[in-house]
């Protein structure tokens, strides 16, 4: 399934840029008990263009295939090449850390957080998700959003 990616729209009436939004398709799962990147980055990609303070606001659905067995996001930006899913950690990790539990297998547990970031003016950052399991399992985030939208005032 092909990432959807809105159409800009101004809302200079609240100091804001033109914003975005994307919708990456699923990333694979996780059974990795340490950090490991989603691969979204590559789809979720922002470039500020005159203050370098971007609201970013990220929603997603966390869920682990074994019951009783968490999984735990954080988001992180960076620069240069997104990181693939399953790649080590990077990035400045914003926002906040999220664990939750399965209580039945595959139960989903939907999040969602603004958190203003401040990023290098003309230059592309990328947003990734990094997921762990917490004890095992097959942990995933599904159903990612990303919005951004430069800050002017």
């Amino acid at each position: 399934m092909a990432a959807a990616v809105t159409t800009p729209l101004t809302n200079t009436q609240f100091g804001l840029a033109a914003s975005v939004s994307f919708n990456p398709a699923n990333p694979a799962a996780t059974a990795s008990t340490t950090f490991v990147m989603m691969g979204l980055g590559s789809t979720a990609t922002y470039t500020p263009i005159k203050t370098g303070r971007v609201e970013v606001t990220v929603s997603y659905i966390l869920a682990n295939g074994t019951i009783n067995d968490g999984v735990t996001a954080l988001a992180a930006f960076g620069t240069g090449v997104a990181p693939v899913n399953g790649a080590a950690f990077s990035g400045t990790t914003f926002g906040p850390t999220v664990t939750t539990t399965s209580l039945v297998a595959a139960q989903q547990v939907g999040y969602c957080f603004t958190f203003t970031v401040t990023m290098t003016v003309g230059v592309a950052n990328w947003v990734d998700l990094q997921l762990k399991a917490v004890t095992g399992g097959s942990a995933s985030a599904v159903a990612c959003v990303f919005q951004f939208a430069e800050v002017f005032v």
